[in-house]
C-alpha cells in the first residue's frame, strides 16, 4: 500500500532561520512599552529636521526643546531604578546640547550628537541592558551571571 504513494516528502523549513537579520534587529530595538514608544517617536521627530528647526526663528525652533523635555518626562515615568537615572543623565546631556545650540552658544554641528544622546537615553532605559547581556554571553559563554 505504501509503494503506490506518489507523495513527495515535504522539506521542513526552519521558519525562524528564514527571517532577515534586519527584521530581527528591528524587533529587538523596537520599544515594548507605551512610554518608550512616545519617547522614540519624539526623538525621531527631533532627528528629522535640524535644518528646518535651526533656520527658522519662530515657534518652530522650540519644537526640539519641547520634545526633548517630553522624552525626559517619559523616561522618568518609566522608572526602572538605577538604569533610569543613567538614562536621564544621558538624555539631559542631549537636551543641554539642543538648548545650547538653540541659544547659539554651540555650533549646529552638535545637533545630531544631542539627538543621538536622546536616543541613547531611551535605549538605555529600554532594552539596551538585555541586548548587552545577551551579546556578552554570546561572546563569552563562560559567564554565569
Amino acid at each position: 500500500m505504501l509503494n503506490n504513494c506518489n507523495c513527495h516528502p515535504s522539506k521542513n523549513f526552519n521558519k525562524a532561520g528564514s527571517a532577515s537579520v534586519l527584521s530581527t534587529f528591528l524587533l529587538i530595538i523596537l520599544p515594548k512599552c507605551p512610554f518608550c514608544v512616545l519617547a522614540y517617536s519624539s526623538a525621531i521627530t527631533i532627528c528629522g529636521g535640524p535644518d528646518m528647526y535651526l533656520m527658522s526663528n519662530n515657534w518652530v525652533s522650540y519644537v526640539p526643546l519641547i520634545l526633548a523635555l517630553f522624552i525626559n518626562l517619559m523616561l522618568f515615568l518609566n522608572w526602572r531604578g538605577q538604569r533610569t537615572i543613567l538614562a536621564l543623565i544621558v538624555a539631559m546631556i542631549g537636551f543641554a546640547f539642543l538648548l545650547l545650540i538653540h541659544q547659539l552658544i554651540l555650533s549646529s554641528d552638535f545637533y545630531n550628537l544631542g539627538a543621538g544622546l536622546l536616543l541613547m537615553g531611551i535605549w538605555l532605559n529600554g532594552s539596551f541592558i538585555s541586548i548587552f547581556n545577551k551579546l556578552r554571553k554570546t561572546l563569552n559563554p563562560n559567564i554565569l551571571s
